[in-house]
């Protein structure tokens, strides 16, 4: 058993690495971090692929394989929720790798990826140059990076000892702020470094019922509280995260509760944001939870098509679950910054009433104000 309450566990059972990403002294160090594994060169992951359709559980199997990679992409996007509909926060999000080896079972992953192949990009070069054009001309006067869109941010970094690279990088850097978020306790790398107030180690949390039956594979929310207060003593920002909410019957105690427990753990000055957002799928992640997750029961409530084309609870029930959230947490301190991810301007003008913002320039301002720049 791992003595390190703050490190992972997770051994990917084979390891992949792109012929061209072979030479970089960064997929080298990956390399050695494995010793136990003989690494295989492939052109690209196609040929994993063709190894993983022979599977009897695909997606099982490609969680338990990390595939290093040269990243064919940008590090750097908009994030995919920026649109005039939707009252969003003008978000720029890192990407540094793609597929999880947790496997919380509404995970979009399932309809994004066709498999579940853990790619890790060690092309850091190449990132550190986006973020230096990125920052050359920013798109804002202040720009905020989160992390953990197509994966965990550190639930590899036992194996990669990125964070403490990203750390280094941010908090040297002045208008921008770097959020991890993870589900995990895999903070050893973080510790002893200077985030400056621009680094934020954010934690997705539950209620107790969701975390323990969907959320497979991810550190208990006691242990993600406990990490998040090491968090704190180590100067960090902290950030939290209810997304996705699901409603259950005796949903109102359960929620509560995670509630209390924010502000058991940390001290309100620490918190620089808590985001809500209510479970939301594409309709094609229903049969796949039916078939990979039986005993999973969130894809039979009450949904309708949204604008996006996404499952959505009918905004009434939004309204009511994102109310009662913001009150709980208002109690406890009405200065933490609370936002809504990925909502219309209808559901925040019934959630805040005068305080809904008016434009996406007004969310962003208030996420920007909680960071000390």
């Amino acid at each position: 058993m791992n003595s390190n309450p703050y490190h992972s566990s997770y051994r990917p059972k084979r390891l992949f690495v792109q012929r061209k990403a072979w030479p970089l002294e960064h997929t080298q160090e990956i390399v050695r971090s494995l010793p136990e594994l003989e690494p295989v060169q492939v052109e690209s992951e196609a040929e994993i692929h063709a190894l993983l359709d022979r599977e009897h559980s695909p997606e099982r199997a490609g969680k338990q394989m990390l595939y290093l990679a040269h990243n064919p992409s940008r590090f750097f996007k908009v994030c995919p929720g920026l649109s005039p509909e939707l009252a969003c926060c003008r978000l720029w999000v890192l990407n540094f790798a793609v597929g999880c080896n947790l496997d919380c079972t509404y995970c979009f992953l399932q309809t994004y990826l066709p498999y579940s192949l853990v790619t890790y990009y060690v092309n850091l070069d190449d990132l550190v140059r986006e973020l230096d054009e990125l920052l050359e001309d920013p798109p804002e006067d202040f720009v905020r990076v989160t992390t953990g869109e197509l994966s965990d941010s550190l639930s590899l970094d036992h194996l990669v000892h990125l964070s403490r690279r990203l750390v280094a990088e941010f908090a040297s850097r002045k208008k921008v702020s770097l959020e991890l978020k993870t589900k995990t306790t895999n903070l050893a790398d973080l510790e002893g470094l200077d985030p400056k107030g621009r680094v934020i180690l954010s934690w997705t949390v539950n209620s107790e019922t969701v975390s323990r039956r969907e959320e497979l594979g991810a550190a208990s929310l006691d242990a993600r509280f406990e990490a998040a207060a090491r968090a704190e003593a180590w100067d960090y920002r902290v950030g939290f995260h209810f997304d996705p909410i699901i409603h259950f019957r005796g949903w109102e105690e359960e929620y509560r509760r995670t509630v209390e427990r924010i502000f058991e753990s940390v001290r309100p000055e620490t918190i620089a944001w808590i985001s809500l957002g209510a479970i939301r799928f594409d309709p094609r992640l229903k049969e796949i939870v039916q078939r990979r997750f039986p005993g999973s029961r969130f894809v039979y409530g009450e949904f309708i098509p949204g604008p996006d084309g996404k499952m959505r609870y009918p905004e009434p029930l939004r309204v009511e679950i994102f109310s009662k959230m913001k009150q709980w947490i208002e109690a406890h301190s009405p200065q933490v910054p609370v936002y809504l991810c990925m909502e219309s301007y209808s559901v925040w003008q019934k959630v805040f009433g005068d305080r809904a913002p008016r434009c996406q320039a007004d969310v962003a301002r208030m996420l920007d104000r909680s960071i000390d720049r």
